[in-house]
């Protein structure tokens, strides 16, 4: 009998450690994430924070070729403009000079072609009258760089003493991170940044006044 009455509750014992084991299993799993299962979200937050990483850097580099090529466009209009005596009325003239026909410069300056020494612009190609902006520069299709009259940066401190007709150089459609990027390089973009000569136009242009008259 002493036997008997030992045995007994070890095995009643046995057999509740056994149901407390399955019962707390059973509430880590429907309470919790498995290993694997944080193994998977981890590696899902790391692509996501790669891919993000890679839009970023994409957009500042796409910026910084834009704003590049602007600058390198108007050295080309200035060197245009110191041979013929106007600035060009049209981007497709720095590369060819049969393209007006009559050769005619901005704001209907007569540009005396035959002082013409171009191209201009080394591998560059026209759309029409302005140059070609490859999607790898601007991030969206069918971006072109034109030369255009206009008052932007008018009553901003970096135009006192100018002229009243600022001229500049457009470029667009560009993605708004691209635009964001092509304003840092140039140290802002007005109506925000008052000292600067780009400004923007809506979320998806950008320009550069040069020059006045």
């Amino acid at each position: 009998m002493h036997l008997h009455r030992t045995t007994e509750p070890r095995q009643h014992n046995v057999r509740h450690s056994r149901l407390l084991a399955v019962r707390t299993e059973g509430r880590s799993q429907e309470g919790g994430f498995t290993l694997a299962e944080l193994v998977v979200v981890v590696m899902v937050l790391m692509v996501l924070a790669t891919v993000s990483l890679f839009v970023i850097n994409m957009g500042a580099s796409r910026g910084r070729a834009l704003y590049h090529e602007v600058l390198g466009t108007v050295q080309s209009a200035q060197y245009f403009a110191r041979d013929t005596g106007c600035y060009p009325a049209d981007m497709a003239i720095l590369i060819n000079p049969d393209h007006t026909g009559g050769g005619a410069g901005l704001s209907g300056c007569q540009a005396n072609l035959a002082h013409w020494h171009g191209p201009y612009l080394q591998g560059a190609f026209t759309n029409g009258q302005n140059v070609a902006l490859g999607d790898d520069v601007t991030g969206e299709q069918g971006g072109t760089l034109s030369i255009q009259t206009g008052t932007w940066l008018s009553g901003a401190p970096s135009m006192a003493g100018r002229g009243n007709t600022e001229i500049a150089l457009l470029a667009g459609p560009v993605t708004p991170d691209v635009q964001a990027a092509f304003c840092r390089r140039c140290g802002g973009c007005a109506p925000a940044a008052g000292q600067s000569t780009c400004f923007t136009l809506g979320v998806n242009e950008v320009g550069y006044v040069f020059a006045t008259q």
